[in-house]
């Protein structure tokens, strides 16, 4: 059985740097934003650390100055970094602006971590050092809290555990000395048990975010037929008006209505009831276009934002469209019911311009057309009315 490095390495390297789930992408951008904005600070003061006593170190072991001296302009490029990243998370970033600023973080802080690891590893082996467990312990520690800060960060955090501590655990256990490798081989243990935490930790993010995300679906979905709810549609609503209040995007509200449900209800059963529901739901939602909401109210009501309008008689015509789509009869087995429904409408400016005054308008339409309904005593698909 042949030994394949390559396939091992892309595996390490896939693992570390594992794609993020799409389905909840967005909130785990913002949940790590945030998890690395609270900790910039801190990470940058355990870089300045450890670099303050490297360099301390350095000069007590009679380094040439110009062999450490570098470190001292970590000082002044970190703290601008601070600066610079408190500024950009101060203008409330887009979502590709703090996609790029993680993306950026990933990379800087394996860069920094890797040079302090890899160089740190170059001393040891070379016997820089008097005391070369002094400038191992101060890179672990500082590796390690920087890993911690960064847990919500997968790669950052494990990549950096990886290149910042194993070089210098084998380092250390390559030297010769029976205690030194000691120390070394726990560090590198010590290592890989940090390394399952944070991935343990990074999955619980990843699934309270899952856990999230199904309870704002649950809390916004109508349970039956899938549609937004009453809460849900609303929101939309209000989105719609502040809109058209502030952009000048017009908008209209249409209210359906099933008519003969009830009886639908008394003669087949509910069970059948709920499947006209769905089958109506299922129809209006393929009739909207792209862009338009369409919710439950409860019961047999529904409601359709229509956005985007551009004068009444779009709306009039894009409902009369929805009303075709409505048209045919549902099928159950050997049941055919016929889909009869009402359908009222309003639209901004012409009707009002507040979500109030929409839904007032729009439902004084539709009960409009209930009554004519009511009085020719028939079921067909009856033309929407307008307010």
């Amino acid at each position: 059985m042949k030994f394949r490095f390559g396939g091992v390495w892309r595996w390490v390297a896939g693992w570390v740097f594992q794609a993020q789930p799409m389905a909840i992408r967005a909130e785990l951008e913002r949940a790590q934003f945030a998890s690395i904005d609270r900790h910039v600070p801190m990470l940058h003061t355990v870089a300045n650390l450890c670099a303050l006593v490297v360099a301390g170190v350095s000069w007590n072991d009679g380094f040439p100055v110009a062999n450490f001296i570098w470190l001292f302009a970590l000082l002044p490029f970190s703290w601008y970094r601070v600066v610079r990243w408190r500024r950009t998370a101060g203008t409330a970033p887009s979502p590709d602006a703090i996609a790029k600023l993680l993306s950026g973080g990933v990379w800087m802080s394996l860069s920094i971590i890797g040079t302090f690891g890899f160089c740190g590893a170059l001393a040891l082996l070379a016997h820089l050092y008097a005391n070369p467990m002094l400038i191992a312990g101060t890179l672990f520690m500082g590796v390690t809290c920087a890993a911690n800060c960064l847990v919500a960060l997968r790669p950052a955090a494990i990549g950096g555990m990886v290149i910042g501590v194993v070089p210098m655990g084998l380092a250390l256990v390559l030297t010769g000395n029976t205690g030194e490798a000691m120390v070394g081989a726990c560090m590198i243990a010590l290592t890989f048990l940090m390394i399952r935490v944070m991935a343990e930790q990074y999955d619980r993010l990843v699934e309270s975010l899952y856990l999230e995300r199904q309870n704002r679906i649950l809390a916004n979905t109508d349970p039956l037929i899938g549609l937004r709810n009453r809460r849900a549609i609303m929101a939309h609503i209000k989105q719609a008006e502040s809109e058209f209040l502030n952009q000048g995007r017009a908008f209209a509200i249409a209210l359906l209505d099933l008519d003969g449900f009830k009886q639908v209800n008394d003669t087949y059963g509910h069970y059948v009831g709920d499947d006209l529901l769905c089958e109506f739901a299922r129809r209006l939602s393929a009739s909207v276009r792209e862009g338009d909401q369409v919710g439950r109210l409860g019961g047999d009501e529904f409601l359709v934002l229509l956005n985007g309008v551009s004068s009444v008689a779009e709306v009039d015509s894009r409902c009369s469209s929805i009303m075709v789509a409505l048209a045919a009869p549902m099928l159950n087995e050997t049941l055919a019911i016929p889909l009869a429904a009402s359908l009222g409408y309003a639209a901004a400016p012409h009707h009002g311009g507040s979500k109030a005054a929409l839904l007032i308008a729009a439902d004084k339409a539709l009960y409009a057309v209930k009554r004519e309904v009511g009085q020719r005593k028939t079921t067909p698909i009856h033309n929407a009315l307008r307010a």
